[in-house]
């Protein structure tokens, strides 16, 4: 069973379709559960081709998942991002038991 939920009430553009995405695939088992939760951000013009592009908030957004991550949380950010994450953020999010990944695609199957 999956569970889709936005716990921010203001959510604007269209920065919850990578989270939105990974909730069908693991829905329909074609991508793997994580042991927590899956916390992502991200968005697409093209998902029948699996891209996924960059969104606005770093810090911001940043900053929350630091916030909300827990033991066993999957975080998944726009590859664009990747330059933007500290040393220390991803040592922080680590020691929290959470691992996070920067992707510009994601398999088709």
């Amino acid at each position: 069973r999956t569970t889709v939920r936005f716990a921010q009430e203001r959510f604007q553009g269209a920065s919850f379709e990578l989270a939105l995405v990974m909730a069908d695939r693991m829905a329909r088992g074609r991508d793997f559960l994580p042991r927590g939760r899956l916390l992502a951000t991200g968005q697409s013009s093209s998902w029948h081709a699996g891209q996924v592009e960059n969104v606005d908030g770093v810090a911001p957004k940043c900053a929350l998942l630091l916030r909300e991550a827990q033991a066993g949380d999957r975080i998944l950010l726009p590859r664009a991002w990747e330059p933007e994450l500290t040393p220390q953020w991803r040592a922080q999010l680590k020691a929290q038991g959470a691992s996070v990944a920067c992707v510009d695609r994601i398999g088709i199957i």
